[in-house]
């Protein structure tokens, strides 16, 4: 789907987030709401790039849930659609043209199931944004690790971001609880990072 051309295509921050989106083949728009602290934050999806939202979805693994937790922030935020991943359950991303792309870090690294995920999938074209949530130990390391096995596949990897659970570390109950200054970077890097991935300013 494509954006009309001549058209004002704009979204606007005052409390709320909207988002005004003309469907190819409509003669009106549909709006899209979602919560949104910032302000005075005025721009164009003709001056995006013309890049279209609704082809796009944010994709995430979890383990403990904190992840998951962080995936529904950003697609709120976004308003994309969720799709989790799961050992016996890929994800088909052939439709999508950008993805918010989330995982966990274990050991240094993203579970071995998203490591494959990345390696087994065509990401030509395809503009994916990175976020994990951890502890703070080689966060950035996992991160590359994962952006350089899909840029071998054809991906464009564009931002990333790190988001960690604060707390006493402890194996069998997780890595600590999210606080509500993770949510809010969470918040503002997919607002932030939504308009580079539409005009693939990477």
């Amino acid at each position: 789907m494509s954006l009309s051309s001549g058209r004002l295509y704009t979204f606007e921050n005052t409390g709320f987030h909207k988002i005004l989106v003309a469907f190819k083949g409509d003669n009106g728009s549909q709006t899209f709401i979602s919560r949104c602290p910032y302000q005075s934050t005025r721009s164009s999806l003709a001056d995006l790039g013309g890049g279209d939202i609704t082809e796009g979805a944010v994709v995430y693994y979890t383990v403990k849930g904190n992840t998951a937790k962080i995936a529904k922030t950003i697609a709120e935020t976004t308003q994309l659609p969720m799709d989790r991943l799961k050992k016996d359950a890929p994800v088909d991303i052939n439709e999508m043209e950008y993805v918010f792309f989330g995982s966990p870090v274990y050991n240094e690294h993203f579970p071995k199931a998203v490591l494959q995920f990345g390696r087994s999938n065509k990401w030509t074209g395809k503009k994916v944004a990175i976020f994990s949530t951890n502890i703070g130990w080689k966060a950035q390391q996992a991160i590359d690790e994962f952006g350089q096995i899909i840029s071998s596949r054809g991906a464009h990897v564009g931002d990333t971001r790190s988001i960690q659970n604060r707390g006493i570390m402890s194996w069998t109950v997780g890595f600590g609880k999210l606080t509500e200054a993770e949510y809010e970077k969470a918040r503002k890097w997919s607002l932030e990072t939504q308009p580079k991935l539409l005009r693939s300013e990477f």
